[in-house]
């Protein structure tokens, strides 16, 4: 329908920026950001095209490209709550807390109900180690849309900071419940299996628990996180050839800024010690 408007109209800016978004809905981000680029050629001031193509540049990790189309979004709409939002998560991604946390407020004060902005409010707390705060904001969000997942998953991490561990798990159990049905439950299976893997406390301890959740989140995805896990509830289940085993794979594919730490773990397996966290 809008090639048809375009074939009677040619500098319809509309018609290229909806276009756009039915071809990223269609998974073609070359073609859709070739119509971002005509609406915005045939009508300057088109905000949503600018918007859309920082999302592209976003998803494709071109983060200068994209603050300057959210900037010029902000620019012409100085209301548009979800362009903060995403230059929020620029700033985050840049340690540019105090720039991320001025982004998020704002789009809380624009949208007071939307549970992603007090989330990711909640992350700048986390990261500054502000416990009681970024609990606040993880609850706000789980208040507002009690399906959710991942507020479930970061006040677990907030409650296991504060060492309430009894919160920790029930929170890690809603998000393993709520987790979507795709790769991503990889990402919270395995932090369940971490926790009944290594809580410093007992009595929250269940490795065959622990190797269930690493093995669901095997299931997911077959990376290094994944494999540490596992290696993980084999230790707590004394288990260490396995153990050993699993944490030397994870240990060869890890990110090099993570390899330290996987070895780290890996000694700890050789030396027949089982996983903890602090």
């Amino acid at each position: 329908d809008f090639s048809e408007q375009l074939a009677h109209h040619p500098e319809d800016s509309h018609a290229f920026t909806a276009r756009g978004v039915a071809l990223m809905s269609k998974n073609e981000p070359d073609k859709s950001l070739a119509d971002f680029n005509k609406a915005i050629e045939f009508d300057p001031k088109a905000t949503l095209a600018y918007y859309h193509r920082a999302n592209l540049a976003y998803e494709r990790k071109e983060y200068d490209k994209a603050l300057e189309d959210y900037n010029t979004v902000i620019g012409n709409d100085p209301d548009f709550d979800w362009a903060y939002h995403v230059r929020g998560w620029i700033y985050y991604r840049r340690r540019d807390y105090d720039k991320a946390l001025a982004d998020y407020e704002k789009a809380i004060h624009l949208v007071p109900t939307e549970t992603v902005f007090y989330r990711d409010r909640g992350n700048i707390a986390q990261m500054r180690k502000q416990y009681d705060q970024a609990v606040a904001d993880f609850s706000k969000s789980i208040e507002l849309d009690p399906k959710y997942s991942s507020p479930w998953l970061q006040r677990s991490r907030a409650w296991m900071a504060k060492k309430e561990y009894g919160k920790a798990l029930a929170d890690y159990k809603k998000a393993v419940d709520l987790a979507p049905k795709d790769a991503d439950a990889s990402f919270y299976y395995t932090g369940l299996a971490l926790f009944l893997a290594g809580c410093p406390e007992a009595k929250f301890r269940n490795g065959k628990k622990a190797l269930e959740a690493a093995e669901k989140a095997y299931q997911w995805a077959k990376g290094p996180a994944e494999m540490a896990a596992l290696a993980a509830a084999h230790a707590e289940l004394g288990q260490f050839d396995k153990a050993i085993e699993w944490q030397t794979k994870a240990s060869d594919g890890a990110p090099v800024g993570l390899k330290d730490a996987y070895r780290d773990r890996l000694k700890l397996y050789h030396d027949h010690k089982p996983y903890r966290f602090e």
